[in-house]
């Protein structure tokens, strides 16, 4: 991170013009293959000394025509906001190394008119075209303005999509979810989510379809085909998959993705409603398989799904680039120990779940290292997040596939503050950060500049990091679980006073959430007012 930090520094109006340009140099070769660091990077350049990726020269703008549509968009877009905010002048001027009126510029144009006047003064059909395109360029630019504090711009960006997306979705009779919703297991919970939210009244559409190519765990995919009929041999709009979208709901109201897997959640737990149940045979096959390790039919289990680097070395369709961006969801497996202790001396049984990629933990009376099993399999994945009395989980697509199933889950090592599941059966430990001097950073400080934060190049563009959950933080939030989690219900049933301080605090924050956060935790961390 240090030398990093030391190139975003010389981003500074103090600093020689050839400083400047060395480090924008070496910021945009370090985040090449990155495009929201090289986005957020040319944002901070023009904001900052006036300049962006352009002033690498031919060399280097040359090649932004062979980007995708959507980053060269977003590019555009950028500098236009970035020129907006220096001179005061609303006005769309000539982009170098790339062209002023194809569908991008177009795209560009389009959005910055409206991010700077609140008006479109064409149709939104004529935004549109390729609908990928500008959900992209909309996308990764709100990355950029929030990482450089223009939370505004990138707020109505989001919100002129959502209103976009509401029309379109509401012209058909069936909800249409693209592909990605059942791939990744992660994914799978969002078109949970989605479903949810028609079953609630969402969404005008009162079917949804959804197409099929090749799901990660196809046994998750198909109980979620029980709500699905087949695609229409027509339709003008898919559903995108982007947990960082808005929805606009018909009474006006603003919801964010993960807002949205809040409000499911509640009703699949406290609502008594699971959107899933396995059938008697998929459960009788389950606990068959966990005979051999002591387990009978109705023990107590409770599950762990630590994400670690292993977990793309296995059979997962990721990029390496992706696997090194969201590194920083990562947990080391043996801060856990001393809880997984605690839960096999109150004689729970713990099932560590992930794939043969991840560290070998050995299997041991009350553990057991589903991993490197001979029954791993799609299905059993499934068995054992619905029959847990609860998970313990980082920020993976796993630890969130309990809660189709009304299961209450111990999230740790949680990333992103503005992304907390807020519901009554999920607890959150997120992870502290610290600034360059190792100062820990203030709640209302990162809730205010940092709650949008998802990688490390985040991270490093603000020459802050990161500190992982400790033993005593993961071991007190479990004691917590086992102390108010329900064995019959999986129902979280701890008194409203345990969570409030923290609750309070959210609620007064930029994230106006109110997750469950564990009072030992906060207290270490943050102190009563919050730190």
């Amino acid at each position: 991170m240090n030398a990093i930090t030391d190139f975003v520094d010389r981003l500074s109006p103090a600093q020689p013009a050839d400083a400047q340009t060395a480090a924008l140099k070496a910021l945009a070769l370090a985040w090449w293959n990155q495009p929201s660091g090289l986005l957020i990077l040319h944002l901070a350049g023009h904001l900052r000394v006036g300049r962006g990726l352009e002033a690498l020269g031919p060399a280097a703008t040359g090649t932004l025509a062979g980007r995708p549509p959507y980053f060269r968009a977003a590019y555009q877009l950028l500098t236009h906001i970035a020129r907006w905010k220096r001179t005061g002048k609303a006005e769309i001027a000539a982009v170098a190394g790339l062209p002023s009126d194809d569908g991008p510029a177009v795209i560009a144009a389009r959005l910055f008119e409206f991010v700077a006047t609140g008006r479109l003064n064409e149709s939104p059909a004529k935004l549109v075209g390729d609908l990928r395109t500008p959900i992209d360029t909309v996308t990764h630019a709100a990355i950029a303005l929030k990482n450089l504090g223009l939370t505004a711009e990138a707020e109505r960006l989001e919100a002129l999509w959502g209103m976009i997306e509401q029309l379109m979705r509401n012209a058909g009779d069936v909800l249409v979810l693209s592909p990605m919703f059942l791939e990744n297991i992660g994914h799978m919970v969002l078109a949970g989510a989605m479903i949810e939210a028609q079953r609630m009244g969402y969404f005008k559409p009162q079917r949804t379809a959804a197409a099929t190519e090749t799901p990660h765990n196809p046994f998750l995919c198909r109980l979620l085909s029980r709500y699905l009929e087949p695609l229409p041999a027509r339709y003008a709009f898919g559903e995108i998959l982007n947990t960082a979208k808005v929805f606009v709901l018909g009474d006006g109201r603003r919801i964010q993705m993960m807002e949205l897997v809040s409000e499911a959640a509640r009703v699949w737990s406290e609502g008594g409603r699971p959107l899933l149940q396995l059938d008697d045979e998929v459960l009788e096959r389950g606990w068959a398989n966990l005979a051999p390790f002591g387990v009978r039919r109705g023990d107590r289990l409770v599950t762990l799904h630590i994400r670690e680097q292993g977990f793309h070395a296995y059979g997962d369709r990721v990029s390496l680039n992706e696997a090194e961006l969201n590194r920083i969801r990562n947990a080391p497996v043996e801060s856990y120990a001393p809880a997984v202790e605690q839960v096999i001396a109150n004689g729970g049984t713990v099932v560590r779940l992930g794939n043969p990629g991840m560290t070998r933990v050995g299997h041991r009376p009350g553990f057991i290292d589903y991993p490197f099993t001979d029954f791993r399999s799609d299905w059993m994945d499934i068995f054992l997040a619905s029959q847990c009395h609860y998970h313990i989980g980082s920020a993976s697509g796993m630890s969130f596939v309990p809660m189709l199933f009304g299961r209450a889950v111990l999230f740790t090592n949680y990333v992103t503050l503005a992304s907390l599941i807020d519901a009554p059966s999920v607890v959150a430990l997120f992870k502290p950060l610290r600034d360059r001097a190792g100062r820990l950073v203030p709640f209302a400080e990162h809730a205010e500049r940092f709650r949008f934060v998802q990688n490390d190049i985040e991270l490093d563009f603000h020459g802050i990091e990161h500190d992982y959950n400790s033993v005593e933080d993961i071991g007190e939030a479990v004691e917590l679980m086992e102390r108010y989690v329900d064995p019959v219900s999986g129902l979280l049933r701890a008194p409203d006073q345990v969570f409030r301080t923290a609750r309070e605090a959210f609620a007064k924050s930029p994230v106006a959430r109110r997750p469950n956060i564990p009072p030992g935790f906060w207290e270490r961390h943050y102190g009563a007012s919050g730190g």
